[in-house]
Order: C-alpha cells, then sequence, then structure tokens
C-alpha cells in the first residue's frame, strides 16, 4: 500500500514538473488528502516534506536534462517548473553545489558516495 501511495504521489509530481504553480496544496488536492495528512503520510515513509519530495523531483529532473541533452538550459528551467532563470540557477546550485552551466560544461567534482556535485 505504501509503495502504491507513493508511485502514485511521483506519477504526479512527474505528470506537473513544468507547472510552475503546482506545490503542495495542488498535490493534496489530486489525491484528495488535506496537506497535513499528506505531509505526515509522506515523512512517516520516505522522511520527507511533500514541498521537499517535489523539490528533489524537479533538482533531480534539471540534473537529468542537462547532463544528458542540449537542450538549453533556460528551456530546462521552464521543464522543471520554474519561471526565472536566475531563481532555478539559485535553487540548483543551493541543491548540487555548483551552477548548471558548471554542471553541463563537465567543471564539477562528485562527492564520493552520495552522487551530489560539489564546488
Amino acid at each position: 500500500m505504501e509503495t502504491k501511495f507513493l508511485k502514485k504521489v511521483q506519477g504526479l509530481v512527474i505528470a506537473n514538473l513544468s507547472d510552475p504553480n503546482f506545490g503542495v496544496e495542488e498535490l493534496a488536492m489530486a489525491i484528495s488528502m488535506h496537506r497535513s495528512s499528506l505531509t505526515r503520510k509522506l515523512s512517516e515513509l520516505n522522511g520527507q516534506s511533500p514541498s521537499d519530495m517535489i523539490e528533489d523531483m524537479r533538482m533531480q529532473k534539471a540534473w537529468d536534462m542537462i547532463t544528458s541533452s542540449d537542450m538549453p538550459i533556460s528551456q530546462i528551467t521552464f521543464e522543471v517548473g520554474f519561471t526565472e532563470l536566475s531563481n532555478f540557477s539559485r535553487a540548483f546550485k543551493r541543491y548540487f553545489g555548483d551552477s548548471p552551466s558548471n554542471i553541463r560544461n563537465g567543471s564539477f567534482e562528485m562527492k564520493s558516495g552520495d552522487g551530489d556535485a560539489t564546488n
């Protein structure tokens, strides 16, 4: 049951990644749960808040697109639900420790064991 619930939540997030207005409220409505119930259930199942889960999925998708395609970073920004390149770049750097352009150009170092990029 928990796995089915998580897959449903992840599927909804993936389906709405490019929607900058998709957040916790929209996710809760889509699965017919109260926001606080959703927060509690996700925290119990995966140790994350809904907003952290959405951010993680957006950032992982951005990483995948930056490292495996030639799509302009400005377009990737919109594909993962950001409306401003500067906000996306700041969030990406905060999450991965380096800018999207440095990741694209290969001028980053991987921390051993965790898969996150750092300066």
